[in-house]
């Protein structure tokens, strides 16, 4: 009985604890949007910066849209953040290709669709290389740049397998 009404008191709790974590995104985005309007991105703090590029990550739809404001001014000057961009499109890719797909184009399908990871384990290559082409594969999304991207992905992981030894 005591278990049972520890339950019911810590249940709203853990639901506060979810709308804070939504509410953190909402922040974040209002404060991105805020910026690409004013064309000024110094409220922005790096660990807001970090915070976007794990929501892009996540394959978050609104963060992946925002992705052509945020490789343009005011965002230039925060280099780690630039650097992150491709990288979590192509985390994101593997979690929302249809949403990624719309922003892949010459100058970025090596990146987001070459697996650019920092020192990733041949381990985690693979997993990622499967995750990705099974989700590239599923989706019926913009046909040009999913067969470009497959064959980027596809020539990245003969690379860095011959690279491995594999």
């Amino acid at each position: 009985m005591k278990w049972l009404t520890l339950i019911i008191l810590l249940l709203p709790l853990a639901q506060c604890v979810a709308n804070a974590h939504d509410d953190i995104e909402q922040i974040a985005y209002k404060k991105i949007k805020m910026a690409i309007q004013r064309n000024n991105s110094n409220d922005i703090t790096l660990s807001e910066y970090d915070d976007v590029l794990n929501y892009i990550s996540k394959g978050k739809s609104q963060w992946i849209n925002s992705y052509p404001e945020l490789i343009k001014p005011p965002f230039l000057g925060v280099a780690s953040f630039q650097e992150g961009l491709n990288i979590s499109m192509a985390y994101a890719l593997a979690e929302n290709p249809a949403e990624v797909l719309k922003f892949v184009d010459i100058n970025n399908v090596d990146y987001i669709c070459g697996a650019p990871f920092i020192e990733p384990t041949q381990q985690e290559l693979n997993s990622y290389f499967i995750k990705a082409r099974a989700a590239l594969m599923a989706t019926s999304a913009q046909a040009i740049w999913k067969y470009r991207c497959l064959m980027t992905l596809d020539r990245e992981m003969k690379t860095k397998s011959a690279l491995a030894g594999e």
